[in-house]
């Protein structure tokens, strides 16, 4: 029966399937730039308004990186108005992230899409990730070809030894195989804690700041203090000037080819009304009583 139904594709699409991809072992970069951000960059040089979205986990919705970021774009391009888009709900993965893109962030009309989940993904396999982050990737270019798109990858104490080897974490690898397939720029956050905390510059968990001026990252091994969250905003920042020369690009030719097949492009979130419930349902909130 399967050989039947794989001869029925082939028949009836004119190509052969494509082999679902395989988690390899991946090379940490502190930036990938890909294909850029040339699309919001010329909106902000010309002064253009513009609405960045932060769809993420704890470590976005703090008022942490997310803030810090849009006032460096605010302050680096002061002819534009900077409009935030808070995307992020603690202890949430890309698996909830891409049922909710759409109500966000994607209704508000961003120019830029940041993504962060590499932590809350950090115990998920990999072929889940790569459904729902697809999901959101297509979801965004589906919405707007024009909209970027950048993934970024945040620290959690237990990452430090695949990052010492010099590769990154299973969850930020699985991403990057998404990112290189779509020419999506990513920045590695979790790298650059690494080697300061190697270096002597940083102490990733305590709960009371170390001497000097080393950086006391968090208290928890995960959620960073001010100073942990400002080296992700500068570690944006970098990125982003490095992008600078690159050219605006129109994504949509991009959604021909998906990484893989069984790709969550059509999760969304669905309102509960009545039509939805069932008799017995409806008999319980009538009568309020449980057995």
């Amino acid at each position: 029966m399967q050989l039947f139904a794989a001869g029925l594709v082939i028949l009836l699409s004119g190509r052969v399937p494509a082999a679902p991809p395989e988690l390899r072992p991946v090379p940490a970069q502190q930036q990938q730039l890909r294909g850029g951000l040339g699309n919001v960059l010329q909106k902000l040089r010309r002064g253009d308004d513009v609405r960045i979205a932060w769809l993420g986990g704890s470590i976005t919705a703090a008022a942490g990186w997310r803030v810090k970021t849009r006032e460096w774009f605010a302050d680096q391009y002061p002819d534009s108005r900077v409009t935030e888009i808070h995307a992020a709900i603690g202890g949430t993965g890309s698996d909830l992230g891409v049922f909710r893109v759409q109500r966000d962030a994607l209704r508000h009309d961003p120019d830029l899409l940041f993504v962060e989940f590499a932590v809350n993904d950090g115990n998920a396999p990999a072929e889940r990730i790569w459904q729902a982050m697809e999901g959101i990737v297509r979801q965004a270019w589906r919405h707007d070809p024009q909209l970027d798109v950048c993934f970024v990858y945040t620290y959690r104490v237990g990452f430090e030894e695949d990052l010492r080897n010099g590769f990154c974490p299973s969850a930020a690898a699985a991403m990057e195989m998404l990112a290189e397939h779509y020419g999506i720029p990513s920045v590695n956050f979790a790298k650059r804690i690494v080697e300061l905390e190697s270096a002597g510059q940083l102490v990733f968990q305590a709960d009371e700041p170390p001497p000097g001026d080393i950086v006391h990252f968090s208290k928890d091994g995960v959620h960073p203090l001010d100073g942990g969250h400002q080296i992700y905003a500068d570690l944006v920042a970098e990125a982003v000037q490095s992008m600078a020369e690159l050219p605006a690009v129109d994504h949509g030719s991009k959604l021909n080819e998906p990484f893989v097949e069984d790709h969550w492009e059509a999760a969304k979130m669905v309102s509960v009304d009545a039509s939805m419930l069932t008799a017995d349902w409806e008999r319980l909130t009538e009568t309020d009583t449980l057995q």
